[in-house]
Order: structure tokens, then C-alpha cells, then sequence
């Protein structure tokens, strides 16, 4: 929940072939929202506890289909580093999420 009077923001910028994403006024939600939907390929679960807003700029290399075979360069910055550096850790481990299923669908008829 966000506190009254938040106004949040998310920005996206470049900066050579690395990404920069600015947060004003950020949640733990926002900013696991910014990682799950764009860094990282699987959910990610907040266990920080951290129940305010926060400021948050975080400087990484996506991993874009396009990069996926190119060599490393010097200037590439992983999500987990991204991470490390807003003083927060990425750590891979099985946790219980929620997941919708759907195994049916049916056009609709024209009525």
C-alpha cells in the first residue's frame, strides 16, 4: 500500500547498451515488479520486510535476444549486481507462488 500523498514514477532511460530504470516514491512491490517484468525470467519473491517508499535508480544490462550471443563487454551490469547495489540480494530458492492455469477456451458465439 502506498502511502497517502505518494506520487510514484518510473523512468527508463539508456545509457550505451545498459538500461537505467529511476523510481520515485517506490514500494518493495514496485521495484520486484521492475525486476520480475524485464530482468529476470522467473517470479520474485519480496522477504525484506521493507514496508516504505523508496527512491530507487537501478543501471543494468537487459538480457535482450539480440545480446544473448554477444561477447561480454566491460561495461555490462547484471540485474543481480543492479540489485547488490540498492543494498538488496537476488537469491535463486523454491518458494510457493501463485500461478493461473487456463486449459480451456471457447470462441464466443456471435449473440
Amino acid at each position: 500500500m502506498r502511502a497517502p500523498g505518494a506520487i510514484p514514477g518510473r523512468y527508463y532511460s539508456a545509457s550505451g547498451h545498459n538500461w537505467v530504470t529511476t523510481m520515485q516514491k517506490a514500494t518493495m512491490a514496485d521495484v520486484l515488479d521492475a525486476i520480475e517484468n524485464g530482468l529476470i525470467d522467473r517470479p520474485v519473491v519480496d522477504e525484506t520486510g521493507l514496508r516504505g517508499t523508496y527512491d530507487i535508480e537501478m543501471t543494468y544490462t537487459p538480457n535482450l535476444p539480440s545480446r544473448r550471443n554477444a561477447e561480454p563487454d566491460p561495461e555490462d551490469v547484471s540485474v543481480f549486481a543492479a540489485v547488490e547495489k540498492l543494498g538488496l540480494m537476488l537469491a535463486p530458492r523454491k518458494a510457493a507462488v501463485d500461478v493461473l492455469v487456463v486449459d480451456h477456451v471457447e470462441k464466443p458465439s456471435d449473440n
